[in-house]
């Protein structure tokens, strides 16, 4: 009930200021459904243009273009309106930096990583495992015996790739002997519950935190987005005084 109230104190006030949608802007609002239902189709794998999105959506959501048209200019003074009474609110310098040291660890920190291959052999095959990481010390090529002996089929094909990893993202054995080699070194065989394992560490990356100059903007964006939100139900909430708007029993908000 109360957004609905507060949808109803837009639309009023709109029409108080005549605050309207234009057909190009109805255009512009289209245009950008278009390019949306578009991007998501083809991201899902679809090979279709934006137009052909847009009609798919339309059908999808049982609705013709002209209700949403209509839709949409119906709801567009009531955004206006949003704009329009959180104008001039805008987060400080100080609030910027005291979000990035708040939440620096959790949002803008990459813990230390390391990026491994591996060859797994069955529980039985120690003795194989051996024989293979001798075959390395010798100058095999880790990627061609991969293919060839991995047991493990997902990353067999790529070489042995398991791509970055980082702690927590494996079982204890195999995460132990992997941050605990160098970058290159070979080590193994290491036994698990899935059986046996050489790993080649490729890389090696340390714990990295962005500096507040590469995400300032994305914060700005977020702590702008949060209290406009904030002043327009202020705002709301003074109009529904002013307004001395009546709820019927039953309806009242708790």
């Amino acid at each position: 009930m109360p957004q609905l109230v507060g949808i109803e104190i837009a639309k009023a006030y709109a029409s108080e200021q005549n605050i309207t949608a234009s057909d190009q802007e109805v255009d512009q609002e289209i245009e950008k459904i278009k390019k949306q239902v578009g991007d998501q189709a083809r991201s899902s794998g679809q090979d279709v243009s934006n137009q052909e999105a847009y009609e798919q959506a339309l059908k999808q959501n049982n609705i013709t273009e002209e209700e949403l048209r209509e839709d949409i200019r119906e709801n567009l003074p009531v955004q206006k309106v949003q704009e329009e009474v959180s104008d001039d609110v805008e987060p400080t310098d100080e609030e910027i930096q005291k979000y990035y040291e708040k939440n620096k660890a959790a949002q803008f920190t990459t813990p230390e990583q390391v990026c491994v291959s591996h060859i797994l052999f069955a529980k039985d095959q120690k003795e194989k495992a051996e024989d293979v990481k001798k075959q390395l010390e010798d100058g095999g090529d880790f990627a061609e015996l991969a293919k060839q002996y991995s047991q493990d089929p997902g990353s067999a094909e790529k070489g042995g790739d398991l791509g970055c990893l980082g702690k927590g993202e494996t079982v204890a054995p195999f995460e132990e002997a992997a941050f605990g080699a160098d970058e290159g070194e070979i080590v193994g065989p290491v036994k698990t519950e899935f059986g046996y394992h050489l790993l080649e560490v490729t890389e090696k990356k340390p714990q990295q935190t962005r500096p507040l100059s590469e995400v300032e903007q994305q914060i700005r964006s977020q702590l702008s987005s949060e209290q406009e939100s904030e002043a327009f139900s202020k705002w709301l909430d003074e109009q529904e005084k002013e307004r001395d708007v009546q709820y019927l029993e039953g309806y009242k908000p708790a």
